[in-house]
């Protein structure tokens, strides 16, 4: 999940060559945008199949937003047993990715996305959300705050466990502090604006810093470990490959040493 252009499509690709490369399970990746104009990975099956998103916003007359926002809906109204039928066809120990759309409405408050968190726990189905912000917001103290607060909507809409992904760190030049002083960024956001808004900014800040609320995971997709860190984490928080012994994913790196350990 995750604003458009906050590197979510990228992040599924890299998780299915993470998989490949680890000869281990393979990371099913489905499409669930119905508005994706082209995929950087092959997915297992696509919302596309199910639904067209110009016949949508042709017939509801609807802009592009509206239009997928509706085209989400009719789909869990509409298309749960195409849905249902697709997820029947994966075995127990399967890991799917779902690339979702970049409206932030429905991760707010739209019940689309949450619809299809219950089909999949229906379909017995463990779900982590997985939000991925642009690390370009943590640069200015407002695209930060926003990004954070959107991320927190979607934690309380969803009720899953959660983990958030600070997206394209391999464009910074430097590392990003693991521990963001929230509050003190609001403050700073504070002395440029109107003092009207100002006791709404720290009382924002004072929420996300005192009860930890939201955090981040860095991904640099040119760096194996960052990688890695990141797709560990989300598996941990869901208790994925506790019980695949000898089937949990591996680094490439780990890969490459049990092979010369062979030879």
């Amino acid at each position: 999940m995750g604003p458009a252009g906050a590197g979510k499509s990228t992040y599924c690709a890299s998780v299915q060559e993470y998989f490949e490369a680890a000869g281990g399970p393979i990371a099913h990746i489905i499409n669930f945008d119905p508005a994706a104009d082209t995929l950087r990975y092959e997915p297992a099956f696509d919302i596309r199949e199910c639904i067209n998103i110009d016949e949508v916003t042709e017939e509801d007359d609807l802009g592009p937003n509206g239009g997928l926002v509706q085209a989400m809906e009719y789909l869990v109204d509409d298309g749960k047993d195409w849905l249902e039928d697709k997820l029947a066809e994966f075995s127990d120990d399967d890991y799917l990715v779902f690339d979702c759309p970049g409206q932030i409405e429905l991760y707010s408050h739209v019940s689309a996305v949450k619809v299809l968190v219950e089909i999949l726990r229906r379909n017995d189905f463990i779900v982590c959300g997985v939000y991925c912000i642009d690390c370009m917001f943590a640069t200015e103290a407002s695209k930060l705050i926003a990004g954070m607060l959107s991320a927190l909507s979607a934690m309380a809409l969803l009720e899953i466990p959660h983990v958030n992904v600070l997206t394209k760190c391999d464009l910074m030049r430097t590392r990003l502090s693991d521990d963001l002083d929230v509050y003190g960024i609001m403050q700073n956001l504070s002395e440029g604006m109107d003092p009207r808004y100002r006791s709404l900014n720290e009382g924002f800040g004072k929420v996300l810093e005192e009860f930890s609320l939201v955090s981040f995971v860095e991904l640099d997709i040119t760096d194996e470990d960052s990688i890695e860190n990141v797709i560990q984490t989300i598996n941990n928080s869901v208790h994925y490959g506790d019980d695949l012994e000898g089937k949990s994913p591996r680094s490439p790196r780990q890969v490459d040493e049990d092979d010369e350990g062979d030879e």
